[in-house]
């Protein structure tokens, strides 16, 4: 059964594809339901108030995909974004509180940026922070977790790796972000 607004509801009759309209007092005036009916070839149909409306599964699905990709991807670096970032680092205290290795965490941001932003333009900053995030990003071990928190400030998990470690770490992604062409980009 499907409830249309006003209109009454329509009952599809599987084996002959038929959809019948009944009025609403045949079945109660209260009832305002609404449930998607699957015909015999696997199509889901809801009511609306201008019929019945055909929905797509394979569509629905990639647009769920991509909200929720969306909740989670920082639109300009393609990096985690900060809900991203409050997620793992709850399951990585999670696993550190039950003992499970070591867990370290640098913040980083971008001298300057907002310097660049008022005397190069928005475009160059954003250029700047798109570059920043993928050298960083090609410095960092598969396990470390790399995100943009806001503005110009990023984080970077760097699990089980002991103080030393993280801290040679730390020094790896300094030196790349040194050794790449983003004073260039920001002059």
């Amino acid at each position: 059964w499907i409830a249309l607004n006003g209109a009454g509801l329509v009952r599809l009759q599987p084996s002959s594809g038929r959809f019948d309209l009944l009025k609403p007092a045949e079945h109660g005036a209260g009832f305002v339901g609404v449930r998607p009916v699957q015909d015999e070839s696997g199509r889901v149909w809801v009511g609306s108030l201008h019929g019945l409306i055909y929905v797509d599964g394979d569509r629905l699905r990639a647009q769920a995909q991509l909200l929720e990709r969306q909740a989670y991807q920082d639109a300009l670096t393609g990096l985690p974004n900060r809900r991203a970032f409050e997620e793992r680092i709850g399951e990585e205290l999670r696993n550190l509180h039950a003992g499970q290795g070591a867990l370290s965490l640098a913040m980083m941001d971008i001298d300057h940026f907002k310097r660049i932003n008022d005397r190069r333009s928005h475009a160059i900053g954003d250029e700047v922070l798109r570059r920043f995030a993928q050298v960083v990003g090609r410095a960092c071990r598969s396990d470390d977790f790399l995100a943009r928190i806001g503005g110009e400030e990023f984080v970077l998990l760097l699990p089980r790796l002991e103080q030393d470690e993280a801290l040679a770490a730390c020094e790896r992604v300094r030196a790349a972000v040194e050794h790449s062409d983003l004073g260039q980009v920001a002059q």
